[in-house]
């Protein structure tokens, strides 16, 4: 068998590597400033604004999440208003019927209580309302049954009480605040003066007013009667609405002074 020659090892001349070279185009990944986009000069974008007066431009990308925030802050600040009127309306008709007079209750002892009934019953929410598993519903603030609206309308036909409220009136704060201190002024009545137990009766029924469930509300009222209606380690934002309320309250009206 014959030997092959060894190839040449001489590099290759400048010519060859120049043709090479010429052969060679831009990878892919790489950006060739002077054929990249067709050369178009580089700009800017601007983001969409809003014109406000004649010359007053405000970026839409700043305004659209600081709007939100104006929301909920104006949500919360209307829900506190609600709450203080709602307070102040519990106030007035606790008040005008006098409600623990008789017992020597004290008037803010009475008042505060009826109040942490009706944040118990719909969280300060008028159209509230509660469909029980018979069908039945609980309405307005005060959360009354069938059987507590029925029972005033007896009452008011008996000449009892001094109003007749149909049930669409109970959406409507005033009226239903005002339900909310007759209706504590019989249970009173029921309870021989115990405000405790009246307080358990306006859930239960005075005759299931000791039962479990008297309990279990009438524990939910007394915390709620201390953190959110007496200001007692309350939230930043309710302690503002209680000061505020409280301040309305002295002004308007003069008897609950003593609290």
């Amino acid at each position: 068998m014959s030997e092959r020659a060894n190839p040449s090892s001489s590099p290759p001349s400048p010519e060859v590597v120049r043709s090479f070279r010429s052969q060679l185009t831009v990878g892919e990944d790489v950006v060739d400033p002077a054929t990249w986009a067709g050369s178009v000069p580089q700009a800017q974008g601007i983001a969409p604004r809003v014109r406000v007066g004649r010359d007053r431009w405000f970026n839409l990308l700043w305004l659209l999440p600081i709007g939100f925030v104006v929301l909920i802050i104006a949500v919360a600040t209307a829900q506190g208003l609600r709450t203080i009127a709602y307070r102040e309306m519990v106030t007035y008709w606790t008040g005008y019927y006098h409600v623990g007079r008789q017992y020597r209750l004290p008037p803010h002892t009475v008042a505060d209580t009826l109040a942490a009934i009706v944040m118990t019953e719909s969280w300060f929410d008028h159209r509230g309302a509660l469909v029980n598993r018979d069908g039945s519903r609980d309405i307005g603030l005060g959360g009354s049954s069938e059987y507590a609206r029925d029972r005033l309308r007896q009452l008011a036909a008996a000449g009892v009480i001094d109003v007749t409220v149909p049930d669409d009136a109970y959406m409507n704060p005033w009226v239903s605040t005002r339900v909310v201190a007759l209706w504590m002024s019989l249970m009173l009545d029921e309870a021989s003066g115990d405000l405790d137990l009246a307080v358990r009766a306006y859930h239960r029924g005075i005759g299931n007013a000791r039962d479990s469930a008297g309990a279990a509300y009438l524990a939910t009222v007394g915390r709620r009667l201390s953190r959110f209606i007496r200001n007692h380690d309350a939230p930043v934002a309710w302690d503002y609405v209680w000061r505020k309320s409280r301040e309305l309250e002295r002004q308007a009206w003069p008897w609950m002074d003593d609290r």
